[in-house]
């Protein structure tokens, strides 16, 4: 099982990753607690998506989809580099410099679960 807490993403395989979700804004809280499974992921062209909001510093740009396994209004969740302004619309936001390693574990772990406390 993934994990989200205290801003690192940890995948089942213990490998760990510096992340946020939210900002100080009410309308873009943080993720949710609860669980969710992690759907499919794909690589994005950043000038299509608000200025590179999906691309880490490297360049690298993809979203995962997350669904809820549980009622909630949000939709659009994901986990993603943490492009463009600092923080997420409630999504995960990968920090490190090169998300690629990262990637390629998701990109395998569609419909496994994530814990997120």
């Amino acid at each position: 099982m993934w994990i989200f807490c205290n801003e690192i993403l940890t995948s089942p395989f213990g490998d760990q990753w510096n992340a946020v979700s939210g900002t100080h804004s009410y309308k873009y809280m943080p993720l949710p607690k609860g669980e969710y499974l992690i759907g499919e992921t794909f690589l994005v062209n950043p000038p299509e998506f608000q200025k590179g909001a999906y691309r880490d510093q490297n360049g690298f740009a993809w979203f995962t989809r997350l669904q809820p396994t549980f009622s909630m209004p949000r939709t659009g969740l994901a986990i993603h580099p943490d492009g463009n302004l600092p923080g997420t619309e409630g999504c995960i936001g990968l920090k490190d410099f090169d998300t690629s390693r990262v990637y390629s574990s998701l990109k395998n772990s569609r419909g496994q679960k994530l814990l997120v406390c």
